[in-house]
């Protein structure tokens, strides 16, 4: 909590600067699509999970407003995990049961990233990258996935990559629609045995004023 308060008292101290270096503020919102590698180290398995649909929703601020670049800041909430789909089988059920095996990790995400703009007459696409660090805010495991659910490391450090775009027409405000992919450095989990990494696609839509 203490690491929240902080960071919305960043935000809250950033946006007085001086409006000549803000490009603009605005909003995104989107789905995002999350997986995690498990790696055992001491065995020969292979587990290929299913990616989990989650929301992602936050604020984001642009600095220093030169012709193509300008630097972004955000501070979001994003769903990440995994699922499975697991046949339980029994010597009453030999044919087994469907159940879903799934665990979700709530993050506050902070990103500062570099980003490039390439106008053109009515739109401009745009690319990112920077660091990002994730605090968690909660966890939901379900009874599949409870031996490490006390364990998970609570801030995960990575990088994130993007594509979009920027639609000004002749609104007062310009729309947002892009593309980004989070690569943790930092494992989310990690002992002797075995070592979990998130990694997540996602997909928003925003307005910047």
């Amino acid at each position: 909590m203490k690491k929240l308060i902080v960071v919305l008292l960043v935000l809250t101290a950033v946006t007085t600067i001086d409006a000549q270096l803000v490009r603009g503020w605005g909003i995104k919102v989107g789905a995002a699509f999350s997986n995690q590698s498990w790696d055992y180290k001491n065995a020969d398995i292979d587990v290929d999970w299913d990616s989990k649909t989650g929301f992602s929703a936050g604020l984001f601020a642009e600095f220093l407003d030169i012709p193509v670049v300008s630097v972004l800041t955000e501070l979001n909430y994003v769903q990440k995990g995994v699922s499975n789909e697991l046949i339980l089988t029994s010597v009453a059920n030999p044919a087994g049961e469907k159940t879903e095996a799934e665990n979700t990790i709530d993050y506050i995400e902070l990103l500062a990233a570099a980003k490039v703009r390439f106008p053109m007459v009515a739109i401009s696409p745009y690319v990112f990258a920077g660091p990002r660090v994730n605090f968690e805010l909660g966890k939901s495991f379900n009874e599949y996935y409870n031996t490490i659910e006390n364990d998970l490391e609570s801030n995960v450090a990575g990088i994130s990559v993007g594509i979009g775009v920027e639609a000004g027409l002749v609104l007062p405000f310009s729309l947002l629609a892009e593309y980004r992919y989070d690569y943790d450095f930092s494992n989310v989990f990690e002992n002797d045995d075995l070592e979990i990494k998130n990694s997540c696609h996602r997909i928003q839509i925003g307005i910047m004023f």
